[in-house]
Formats: C-alpha cells, sequence, structure tokens
C-alpha cells in the first residue's frame, strides 16, 4: 500500500515537474489554437529551381516556451497494388527531403536555458524554399501510384525530442521537357505476306537458308528460287509509317503519314485506324512481384483506305490531337513506374472484317456515304463507302472554324479485339509528350539542314521548321491534289474528306478549305428502307405544272 502511493507521489511529482520546465505535453497541445502554412501563390504549378514562398501561421491561446518550428520541403513516390477496397501500399520511397529551422535554435548551448518564447496571439514566420533540380519528377496521382510534393512545418520543443504539432501544404511540380532537342524519326515499314506463299517458298528453299532467302534475296541462280521469290514479291504488302517529329507539346496536332504498296487493287472504308496511346507500366519490386501493364487510348482517327488500280499505291494523311489535360512522358527508375505515348496505325486489309467501336458502332458497314473516287479512261470512276465527318457529336455554334478530320475521343475503335483478326496488320511509334519546344533550337536546326539525323547527341540538330512557322500538313496535300486532279464538282465533293491515292506537289499557303454538310448523298441503312422510298416515288402525283 505504502508502495503504490509512493509510486504514485512520484509519477505526479515528474509530471509536475515537466510541466514546469517546458510547459507539459497536454500544455503544449491546448495551447495551440491554429496552425497552418498560406502560400505565396497558393494556384502556382511550380518548376525545379523555383523558390516557394509563403508564411506559416501559428495562433497561440496562451504562452509558450522553449519551443522551435522546423520548415520542410519533401518529395515522396507511393506505388499501390490491387484495386479499390483491396488496394494497399506495395512500395514508398522518398525522392527527397530538406529542413530549416525558422524559428529557434537546432540545440541550446546550455539544456537548463529556456529558449525562445512565443506570446499569445497570432504569429506569422515567412519562409523561402528552393525546389531541387535533381531526383524530381512530375506530380502525378492515379490509381496504382502517385508522385506527390508537399511543404510542411513542425512546432517541436527546442532539443527536437518531442513533436508537438504539425501541418503541411501540397504543391503542384511540373518539369520541363523540351521536345526541340529529340532526333526526327525515320519511316517506320511493315512487310505482309501471305502465310500460303511462306509455306511454299520453305519447300522450295533449304531448311538453313529459308528465312534470309526471303528478307535478303534479291538474284536467284536457280530457276526454282527465282520464281518463288518473283511469286513472293508480287503478293506482299508494304505499309510505310512517317511521323514528321518524335516529339510533341500538349495542344499540338500530330500528323500522319501513310504510304501502302499493294499488289492488287483493293478498298475499304475503315482500312486505316491511328491511335494515341498511353501506356503505364508499374514496376517490379522482386521476381514474385510481377509488372502491371495499364493502356489508354487517347484519340483516334479512322480514314478510308483505296489502292490506284494502276499503281497499286495509296497515299493518306490522318492526323491525332494531343489533348490539353494530358501530361508528360514520366519515367521513374528504381521500381516506379512509366507513362509513354505511341502512335499505333493499323492497316484492314479485309473487306471481312467488321471494325467495331466500344458501343458495338460498325464502322464502314451500313450507315456509310458513297463518295466517287478519281478514275482514268481504262478504269471508270467507282465509289467507295465513306465514313461520316463527325462521329462524336453533332457540331455546335463556334465549331465552324475547327479542323474536320476524323479525330474523336470517344466511342473509339477496340483496337484490341480488331488486331486479333485476320489480314490486320500494323506498328507503333514511341512519340515523346513535352510541356515546350525551344524556338532558337528549332531555328538553328532549320539553319543547318546538312546535320544528319540520328540517335546520338551529335545528331540531334536536325532539320526542322521553327515554331513560328506553318508546316505543309497532310490535309494541305490532300486537298491541292484533289483540286488539281478532278473535275469541279467530283472535287467539291472529295475537298470535304481528307483522302488522297497518292502525293504530289503542294503549298503552304494554299487555303485550306472549309467542309460543307454533305447533302447531296442520302444515308440508306437497309435495302428495304430504299425500295420502300421508291415505292413512294412512283406513287407520288405529277406537279401542277406537268399536268398543264
Amino acid at each position: 500500500m505504502h508502495m503504490r502511493l509512493f509510486s504514485k507521489f512520484k509519477l505526479h511529482g515528474s509530471s509536475a515537474a515537466s510541466e514546469e520546465v517546458f510547459g507539459g505535453k497536454f500544455s503544449y497541445t491546448s495551447a495551440v489554437a491554429d496552425f497552418y502554412i498560406e502560400l505565396g501563390d497558393a494556384h502556382k504549378i511550380w518548376k525545379p529551381r523555383d523558390v516557394v514562398t509563403g508564411e506559416v501561421v501559428l495562433t497561440l491561446r496562451k504562452p509558450l516556451r522553449g519551443v522551435s518550428l522546423r520548415m520542410s520541403l519533401e518529395g515522396n513516390l507511393r506505388v499501390q497494388t490491387g484495386s479499390g477496397a483491396t488496394s494497399r501500399l506495395k512500395f514508398q520511397r522518398t525522392l527527397f527531403s530538406k529542413s530549416s529551422m525558422i524559428y529557434g535554435v537546432e540545440q541550446p548551448e546550455d539544456a537548463e536555458q529556456e529558449g525562445h518564447g512565443l506570446t499569445r496571439g497570432d504569429h506569422r514566420f515567412p519562409f523561402r524554399m528552393r525546389v531541387p533540380s535533381k531526383n524530381i519528377y512530375t506530380s502525378i496521382a492515379f490509381e496504382k501510384g502517385s508522385i506527390s510534393y508537399a511543404v510542411g512545418c513542425v512546432l517541436e520543443t527546442r532539443s527536437g525530442a518531442q513533436r508537438l504539432s504539425s501541418c503541411s501544404r501540397q504543391i503542384s511540380v511540373l518539369v520541363p521537357v523540351d521536345v526541340s532537342l529529340l532526333p526526327k524519326l525515320r519511316p517506320k515499314t511493315v512487310v505482309l505476306q501471305s502465310p500460303q506463299l511462306l509455306r511454299s517458298a520453305k519447300a522450295n528453299y533449304p531448311e538453313h537458308d529459308t528465312a534470309s532467302s526471303l528478307t535478303k534475296r534479291t538474284t536467284a541462280s536457280a530457276n526454282s528460287n527465282s520464281s518463288v521469290t518473283t511469286v513472293c514479291s508480287s503478293k506482299t504488302v508494304t505499309i510505310s509509317v512517317d511521323l514528321p517529329e518524335s516529339g510533341y507539346v500538349i495542344g499540338d496536332t500530330i500528323r500522319i503519314k501513310v504510304h501502302i504498296q499493294h499488289y492488287k487493287e483493293y478498298r475499304n472504308s475503315a482500312g486505316l485506324i491511328a491511335t494515341l496511346v498511353r501506356i503505364c507500366r508499374v514496376h517490379s519490386t522482386g521476381t514474385d512481384d510481377p509488372m502491371e501493364t495499364f493502356r489508354k487510348d487517347i484519340c483516334q482517327c479512322v480514314a478510308p483506305l483505296y489502292v490506284e488500280p494502276e499503281t497499286h499505291t495509296c497515299s493518306v494523311g490522318m492526323n491525332l490531337n494531343v489533348p490539353l489535360d494530358a501530361f508528360p512522358t514520366l519515367v521513374v527508375p528504381n521500381q516506379g513506374f512509366t507513362f509513354q505515348y505511341y502512335i499505333e496505325v493499323l492497316a484492314n486489309l479485309s473487306s471481312k472484317n467488321i471494325v467495331y467501336t466500344e458501343s458495338n458502332r460498325v464502322i464502314g458497314g451500313s450507315g456509310m456515304a458513297d463518295i466517287p473516287m478519281p478514275g482514268s479512261k481504262l478504269h471508270p470512276v467507282k465509289k467507295i463507302s465513306m465514313l461520316p465527318l463527325k462521329l462524336q457529336g453533332p457540331l455546335g455554334k463556334q465549331d465552324t472554324n475547327i479542323d474536320e478530320s476524323l479525330i474523336f475521343f470517344q466511342d473509339m475503335v477496340n483496337v484490341d479485339k480488331l488486331k486479333r483478326l485476320r489480314n490486320v496488320t500494323g506498328t507503333s511509334i514511341e512519340v515523346v509528350i513535352g510541356t515546350h519546344r525551344n524556338n532558337s533550337v528549332q531555328q538553328a536546326r532549320q539553319s543547318c539542314p546538312g546535320s544528319p539525323v540520328g540517335g546520338s547527341d551529335s545528331t540531334m540538330m536536325s532539320e526542322q521548321s521553327a515554331a513560328g512557322t506553318s508546316l505543309p500538313s497532310s490535309v494541305l496535300d490532300i486537298y491541292d491534289q484533289l483540286a488539281n486532279r478532278l473535275s469541279s464538282s467530283v472535287g467539291d465533293q472529295l475537298l470535304r474528306y481528307g483522302m488522297s491515292p497518292d502525293s504530289g506537289p503542294h503549298s503552304a499557303n494554299d487555303e485550306l478549305p472549309r467542309y460543307t454538310p454533305n447533302v447531296d448523298y442520302m444515308v440508306t441503312e437497309d435495302k428495304r428502307e430504299l425500295e420502300q422510298r421508291k415505292l413512294k416515288e412512283l406513287e407520288s402525283e405529277p406537279s401542277v405544272e406537268e399536268e398543264q
């Protein structure tokens, strides 16, 4: 009984002594009425080497002594696993952490010294902290992880042994990505051959020389080998995709040129599909943890494919827009995650393949308008089923000056299902989405047209036009060629669509014709409806002028 009373007395005495020297933990907590951070520019997006300014506001109900304020700037990387309610933290890493004392001292010289004290009322402490330039990435938050930055302040005792109160404020960081230093891309080519021809070629060639003979051999000594090579080359479809640049700024238009060399005449109203794709890869943390990959289709363009009967070639220009809400290319090494962009171009080389959208709409089937194609004396003018110019919705009041290309951001074609079908091939090209383009670098590259284009640092000063000058677009090529080749009546109809059978001379100053609604052609979705319309025309009464 005496021991219990003695122990209670000692505990009470130690608590009173602590409260007498430091004010007590409960005394500190009850003394803080408000504690927060005010940024100088609350809505600013900070960049590396920027100085974050603001004030720490501390409101006390009663005086405090022996306290200090420590300011910090920290960046954190978090990776989650699972989804929804089963989501849990998979990996966490501190990118950087820097702190400084804005009130008080790190360690008092005398342990019995009371240190700094704060009176009752409002206290404001200005601060300045510089954002580092190393090991920093653009702020992002998504389902599988986040990169976040925050400025924080801690109210602690003079020795730093006890944290009394803390506050923090999130800030957004954007790491600039300059796309003017990226090299120009070379055209990417895909060759498609018939499986039957490949099997026949393997039967005629020796087993050890089959692969090389199909790809590299141009002449042959034996008659059998030359005949197989001729057959294979005549039944080959070559698809070439060319991009003018490898880097684009948010809001830019990506102009794609597709050239196809076929072995026969072919046409398809939904023959070419170009998609801007964002791929997210969440890296693994060990051997038992596989890497996760997620795909997001940003926008898409569908264009018709028409192979000329004379030359068996086709050149089509397609456009894709980088949306304003897109974020730059992001690569976080060391068990982080990456966001990379790709241009995926698919060629549908079979008329039997039906192209569906995400809402199971059919593209290239019923509900299309017939547009006459250019012909010659030997080959009469043919018709090809053409897509309507706007799939995403009706035109608004300010949509008259918008480029009427087939670019849509919703209800896109399900590319994964389409790639599983036969006679569907394509390629993907990685592009970098940046934040800006340096005009001086662009002008230097324009003034050095003889510099090589490659992948080394010395070859990055390749020829490109400056950001202020207007580049000849594929749409201008298309409209200029069609206006020269076709008659006025047929040309006016074709000028409404971004389509051209081949390439030709163009001018950067040519005015882009505006789109006018297609009222010359009626859209029929069923043969039965067409027959009913014809019957109604036959049953209609003659006009009054004809009776007179």
